[in-house]
């Protein structure tokens, strides 16, 4: 603006001043002033168009042409090269003089009119990037200097007699300044605000201080709309959505000044979720000007957490507590309900995965769902039930109100029908009353389990009972379990040895048994503690510390020359499944320096249950290594005669037990003779274990069998006194019958 004053002011000295020199001076101070005044032009418009401009080369561009231009035109007194004066004189008789263009005149316009393109240029292409919600402020300045230009342009090449473009140069700089310095802050925020307030996702109400309502936005006109209100009736609308049955009034929250509430809304058979907040507007006096109220549809975010919360705490699958929540659940309840009796009944389906791989994973889950739904449909009053995971169902329910009825009705007589296949559903439940309080609920669980793991293999009971003989055994279990390994650290358990005598008898080799000196729980033999070790899988440690044992006492006994017998050890299927049998073996014959034949190996058929191929590709390795490899327990299985076909063994073992565990024993030691015949016929060893009578022996040697052990001989023993009994004193031969007829 005060550039624009310097030519304003050089044309009023023209117009008003007689004096040639005078005129002159106001002309030249006007050409220089108006390069000038474009020059502050272009910077101006240049940053109020977004654009860097200061301290750039441009600014230091434009500023030598307008230094050259002022040069240049304060030479014209001496050269007379941009422009000359000539006396003018209007009809009231004032005489003024006009200047008229020389040459440099024209260069100087060239470069003023190339300036002011370059300011419509930027103004232009501002225009085609910005928002039409701010083009009137570049529009109105551009056509402004648009109308500038072509004024100065009409007077330079009419020749009229008075200069009227000034009246321009006046009205652009007040146009700028309207248009940058007000326009920009009130009305374009204003319309910016009604653009934000019309397009917002929430529903904006004002009121003036009377509660009528003055502007609605489109989200809550569109809220009115589908509510069948209208903006003269929004205040009340608002009180019926606010107070949700509260009973307060609008002026109640108008005192406070400030209200937020979520409330749950029907419009119609839909339901809706608001966030709704009140705030209440004064003037510096603390004059009510009015209020407004904001409404968030909080539906969908409302549908989204119901579903987050009710997955996290309902099965998928079924739409049943999950394992946690029913947990919780169960806690609350018997919180609450210190005195009222419930039991825990835990329900598993029998080779349920057998189901899903004949049948697929969808028809899988079609049983659960219909297990789930007569749960749900047997449940009574405060019963809680849930699914735990898998094929697993938890519920519990108060004492009285428990029947064994109720779980062996529909839910057991559930089966499987598929086109012409029919599957039974067996389902074993175990029930626990709770008498403990103190155990989480997934330990009272744990305990109906236990109840279902005593009817696993029974197709015929499908209900157990927890009892403290249950519990007992789990204890012996874990206090097993807990020992083993410090069992094995501190040798509490024992290698014991076993003689194998031919039927003269004469020492052959050993079997070595492990018993246990554990602390607490005393002298414990094999089947006290070796089913609990193969159950969690400790059975491989100690086999491993047993064959260790073994190398360790057969490099002693060559050490001392007594070189004529083998130490027979056991391994369990489980030790093919967690550990490299092939190579433990090779460095502990590598480590002890010993002959693999002196290291038998026994396995039982339950061995080649699983990957039959790679358990016979074991064994053939371990007999191409020289060890003698025995199958144990033959004859007790359901496929030794398949085995026998397949598998690679050296030597045979049956257990005299065979004869025991029958109705009709005559048949019985019929099929005993055709075995040892049969293992004669493939020219396998036959060793008999369980030997405990004189006919028994007697009745063996007939049929031909090589070599015996059992109590008949001798029982278990230690190492040390095996070794001070038969071998220390070479005494290496057993008499028949010198032993007992049970162990110690």
């Amino acid at each position: 603006m005060i550039s624009a004053l310097f030519p304003v002011a050089a044309n009023m000295i023209v117009v008003l001043s007689s004096n040639y020199e005078l005129s002159g001076f106001g002309c030249l101070l006007y050409f220089v002033s108006t390069d000038w005044m474009i020059a502050y032009a272009l910077r101006f418009i240049t940053e109020y168009c977004g654009y860097k401009y200061r301290k750039t080369i441009w600014e230091r561009l434009v500023g030598a042409i307008c230094g050259i231009d002022t040069v240049a035109l304060f030479l014209n007194p001496w050269f007379f090269h941009a422009f000359n004066l000539e006396e003018i004189v209007l009809s009231n008789g004032h005489v003024y003089f006009k200047y008229y263009s020389l040459w440099y005149h024209y260069i100087h316009l060239a470069v003023s009119y190339l300036l002011t393109m370059i300011c419509i240029i930027i103004l232009i292409v501002k225009l085609v990037k910005t928002s039409a919600l701010y083009r009137e402020k570049y529009t109105v300045i551009l056509f402004s200097a648009f109308v500038v230009a072509i004024w100065e342009l009409y007077y330079v090449f009419n020749r009229s007699i008075l200069e009227y473009s000034m009246i321009a140069y006046a009205l652009f700089p007040i146009l700028v300044y309207f248009f940058a310095l007000v326009y920009k802050p009130y009305i374009a925020t204003y319309r910016l605000f009604n653009e934000v307030l019309t397009n917002i996702s929430e529903a904006i109400l004002f009121f003036d201080p009377d509660n009528v309502c003055i502007y609605v936005n489109k989200r809550g006109q569109e809220i009115l709309d589908y509510a069948g209100r209208t903006q003269e009736g929004a205040w009340d609308y608002a009180v019926e959505v606010m107070a949700g049955g509260d009973k307060f009034t609008m002026q109640d929250i108008l005192s406070e000044g400030y209200y937020q509430c979520i409330r749950d809304y029907s419009i119609g058979v839909e339901k809706f979720t608001f966030d709704l907040e009140l705030h209440r507007i004064v003037d510096k006096k603390d004059h009510p000007i009015g209020a407004f109220i904001t409404a968030r549809d909080r539906t969908e975010e409302q549908k989204r957490l119901n579903k987050e919360r009710y997955l996290a705490t309902h099965d998928t699958l079924t739409g049943l507590y999950n394992a946690d929540y029913l947990y919780s659940r169960i806690e609350k309840q018997l919180i609450e309900n210190p005195h009222q009796r419930y039991v825990i009944v835990a329900s598993d389906i029998k080779g349920f995965k057998m189901v899903n791989d004949i049948y697929g994973r969808e028809t899988g889950d079609d049983i659960l769902i219909k297990i789930a739904e007569l749960i749900r449909n047997a449940a009574t009053g405060d019963t809680l039930y849930g699914r735990l995971g898998n094929d697993k169902f938890g519920v519990m329910l108060q004492r009285d109100k428990y029947r064994e009825s109720i779980f062996s009705g529909d839910i057991q007589r559930m089966t499987h029908l598929r086109e012409d296949m029919f599957y039974p559903i067996i389902i074993h439940m175990g029930v626990y009353e709770i008498t403990d309080r103190r155990i989480t609920p997934s330990v009272m669980f744990d305990r109906a389990f236990l109840a279902v793991a005593t009817i696993k293999n029974d197709i015929q009971k499908r209900i157990a009972y927890y009892d403290s003989n249950l519990r007992e055994d789990m204890l012996w279990e874990q206090r097993i379990s807990g020992s083993i390994d410090a069992g094995l650290d501190a040798e509490q358990i024992i290698p014991y040895m076993q003689p194998q005598v031919n039927a003269d008898g004469e020492i052959m080799g050993v079997e070595l048994l492990a018993r246990w000196m554990h602390p607490t729980e005393g002298f414990l033999r094999p089947k006290q503690f070796l089913p609990t070790l193969e159950k969690n899988g400790y059975v491989v440690r100690l086999d491993s510390y047993m064959w260790e044992r073994a190398c360790r006492t057969l490099k002693r006994w060559e050490e001392n020359g007594w070189n004529d017998m083998y130490i027979s050890v056991n391994i369990s299927p489980l030790d093919f499944f967690f550990v490299d049998v092939v190579e433990i073996m090779t460095k502990l014959i590598d480590q002890y320096e010993i002959e693999p034949k002196k290291l038998r190996l026994e396995i039982t058929e339950n061995t080649m249950m699983y990957d039959a191929k790679r358990r016979i590709d074991t064994i053939d390795r371990l007999r191409e290594m020289g060890f003698i490899v025995e199958m144990d327990d033959f004859g007790n299985g359901f496929s030794s005669l398949n085995m026998l076909k397949d598998m690679p063994i050296d030597v045979i073992k049956i257990d005299m037990a065979f004869l025991e565990e029958t109705r009709d024993v005559s048949r019985a030691k019929q099929i005993l003779e055709s075995m040892i015949v049969l293992a004669k016929h493939l020219t396998i060893p036959v060793i008999t274990e369980g030997v405990e009578t004189q006919e028994q022996l007697e009745f063996l040697i007939n049929m031909g069998c090589d070599m015996f052990q059992g109590y008949y001989f001798e029982r278990a023993i230690p190492i040390d006194e095996f070794e001070k009994k038969y071998i220390r004193q070479g005494n290496c031969r057993i008499v028949p019958g010198s032993g007992t007829t049970q162990e110690d």
